[in-house]
Parts: C-alpha cells; sequence; structure tokens
C-alpha cells in the first residue's frame, strides 16, 4: 500500500487529529447522503498516527487550492472507530451531524407549559430545523431562508421524546414544496435536504431539478465519454396510477381516478386511501394530485463519471445516455469519493418517492 503525501492533480491536503498535524496516510474515502452526517474512513501510517488517533477526537480534513482544479473540500468530525494494526490504524469520523444523533431527549409538544422544552406549532419548518440544529458547534449562520411551511396541532409525528436528529427527521418529511409557472411541469413537488457539505456549517437546500431553465452544475454525456459506468434502479413499488379516495366518516362518499397512460404503459397500480374529508369533490382533488404525483416509477442513478473531480449534495447533474434512454437532470443525493493514488467518485442522482401520509400532509400544509 504506497504512501501518499501529495494528493494528485496538484493539489494539497492538510489533515490534523486533535490539530496535530498529520503527514503519512494511504487512502481517504468520504462517503454523504443527503440528511445524514459525512462518514471518513483514512487509513494512518506510522506509530506517531496510532497514539494520536482516539475515540472522540477531533479529525479535520482540507484542501487547498490546487494549480489545475480546485477541490472545496473541508471535512470536520468526531472519530468513532479505531483499528490499530502493528504500523498503521485505520479511522472513521463523522461529522457534527453525529451530535444530533446522539444528543439529549428533548420533549416536543403542540402547547407550552412547564414540561415542555420547545414550541413548534406555527413556527416555520425550516427556521424550527435551524434551531434545533443549532447545538454542540454546528453553524446555522446561513439558514435564513425561511420555507413558507409551518407546523400544525394534527402533525403528530412532531411530538413527544426524541433526539434533535429524530425530530429533525420528522421535519423534513414535511418540508416538501409546491412549484408552479411555465417553466415547471404540473405537479411539480419538491423536497428540502439537510447536509453539512463544509466545514461544520449546516445547509438547507431545495434541488429545483425540475426548472426547464435552471442549468445543471455538470452534465455528463455518453457521446463525450465522460462517464465510465451507469447504472439505473427503476422501482414501481411506489407507482400509482389508480385510486379511490374514500372519506374516513362516510364509506359511501367516495372519488376515483385513473391515470390511462401510465396503466397502459405499467399496467394498473391502484391503490385506496382514506381520507378525513367530507366533501366530495375535495376528495376527487385530492386523487387527481395523488395521482399525478405517483403515476411514473422512481428512478435512481449511479454512475462514476470522468473527470468530474467533485460534485457535492444537491448539485445538478444532467445526464445523457441515448443508449439507455436516458436524458434526466437531477440532484446529487449521495457520492462516495476515494483518493489514493487518484481520485474517483461515485455519484448517487435521484429523488426518492414521497409516502402516502407524506403526501396526503403536504396538500394540508398552509404555504406562505
Amino acid at each position: 500500500m504506497p504512501v501518499i503525501e501529495t494528493i494528485p492533480h496538484n493539489f494539497d491536503l492538510n489533515i490534523t487529529i486533535d490539530n496535530v498535524y498529520i503527514d503519512s496516510w494511504s487512502n481517504i474515502n468520504i462517503k454523504a447522503e443527503v440528511n445524514k452526517a459525512r462518514v471518513v474512513s483514512l487509513t494512518l501510517l506510522g506509530r506517531e498516527a496510532i497514539e494520536f488517533s482516539r475515540l472522540g477526537g477531533l479529525l479535520e480534513i482540507r484542501t487547498g487550492e490546487g494549480f489545475d482544479i480546485e477541490v472545496p473540500l473541508h471535512f470536520k468530525g468526531i472519530i468513532k472507530q479505531v483499528n490499530p494494526s502493528q504500523n498503521s490504524v485505520n479511522i472513521v469520523a463523522y461529522d457534527f451531524i453525529t451530535q444530533l444523533a446522539n444528543s439529549e431527549y428533548i420533549l416536543f409538544k403542540d402547547v407550552v407549559d412547564k414540561n415542555t422544552d420547545v414550541k413548534i406549532v406555527g413556527e416555520d419548518l425550516y427556521y424550527l430545523a435551524a434551531g434545533i440544529c443549532n447545538y454542540k458547534d454546528i453553524t446555522v449562520t446561513g439558514l435564513t431562508q425561511g420555507s413558507g411551511l409551518f407546523t400544525k396541532k394534527n402533525m403528530s409525528s412532531l411530538f413527544g421524546h426524541k433526539t434533535r436528529k429524530e425530530f429533525l427527521d420528522e421535519l423534513f418529511n414535511l418540508m416538501i414544496t409546491h412549484s408552479t409557472g411555465a417553466d415547471y411541469p404540473d405537479f411539480a413537488y419538491y423536497k428540502w435536504y439537510y447536509a453539512i457539505r463544509h466545514g461544520t456549517q449546516m445547509d438547507f437546500f431545495l434541488p429545483d431539478y425540475l426548472n426547464a431553465s435552471q442549468q445543471p452544475i455538470s452534465t455528463l454525456k455518453e457521446t463525450e465519454n465522460n462517464i465510465e459506468s451507469i447504472n439505473a434502479t427503476i422501482n414501481t413499488t411506489r407507482l400509482v396510477n389508480s385510486v379511490r379516495m374514500v372519506s374516513a366518516g362516510d364509506k359511501n362518499t367516495f372519488a376515483s381516478h385513473e391515470d390511462a397512460f401510465s396503466i397502459d404503459r405499467y399496467g394498473i397500480h391502484s391503490r385506496l386511501i382514506e381520507k378525513n374529508e367530507t366533501n366530495k369533490d375535495k376528495l376527487k382533488q385530492l386523487a387527481v394530485e395523488y395521482v399525478n404525483q405517483n403515476r411514473f416509477p422512481t428512478v435512481t442513478y449511479t454512475l462514476k463519471p470522468i473527470d468530474a473531480y467533485w460534485l457535492d449534495l444537491g448539485d445538478l447533474i444532467k445526464v445523457e445516455v441515448p443508449s439507455l434512454k436516458i436524458d434526466d437532470m437531477l440532484p446529487v443525493v449521495g457520492y462516495s469519493t476515494t483518493i489514493t493514488d487518484k481520485l474517483s467518485t461515485t455519484l448517487t442522482l435521484g429523488v426518492p418517492s414521497l409516502s402516502d401520509k407524506q403526501f396526503l400532509d403536504l396538500l394540508s400544509l398552509p404555504q406562505g
């Protein structure tokens, strides 16, 4: 296993543990996924490195500006696993989102009283999430946008004793925005995501991948030979093209809707859904919107680009592979980057489908 002291492509790498500089290492792997902590696995060489490596230690990795490319890598995290051997040690560190996952429990209720730690009803989901993330050296100063989505008393999934990350994940299950206008298709619903993408700064982002006027960060084309490999996962488990929406209080009050194009192409996928609604016209509207949101399969791409050195979570990537009939623009929702004597990245592009509860809750959310 060769010792790497200079990163390929002429950019510098600075690694410290508890502010002590480490100069001998053999490989780095960085894995990132939306709504999760970044994870770094790193092998250090020499007896000194073994002594420096400790559980709870602070690992920091920075890249400098290169001569031909710039990789904006800044990782800061806590060492959670140490695997020493005779002359080397492998360490695994997680960024500060791990602090949210391991936080003390907080009681979230729909009213404020002496037993309630946090008021949540009537608050903007975005700012409520920012407040939860303001913890254990996580930087939240950039979280100033707001979402226009507000908490309500009937959002029971938010209430109870939860860690900060458990509550944050419940918030982001509800943070779904509906965009309209000439540049958008009908029923353009977007999920918000969170991640620490740089240093300790928490980011909330809303990839605008359905906007026809949006420009991608990078275009990967089969015809330009800048894709080494690509795999597509097409999942129909969430596909629904025929739905009957029934009033929960009166089984004789219901409305149905089908999408003929989707049925002809993918076969019939029907669902029966109960909703606390007695107005038949409203049930019909819900049925139409539900089918339009779920009438196509969920597609996720895993691909390895060539010479796309650094693409981050939320970046929009255009993928054109005529031989596979792929022509899509999708956000990066995960990546795995390995640095040895070369740099290679595998990207995951796609958007998850919404659960029934997420979608039906979304339709009743007040939006500003």
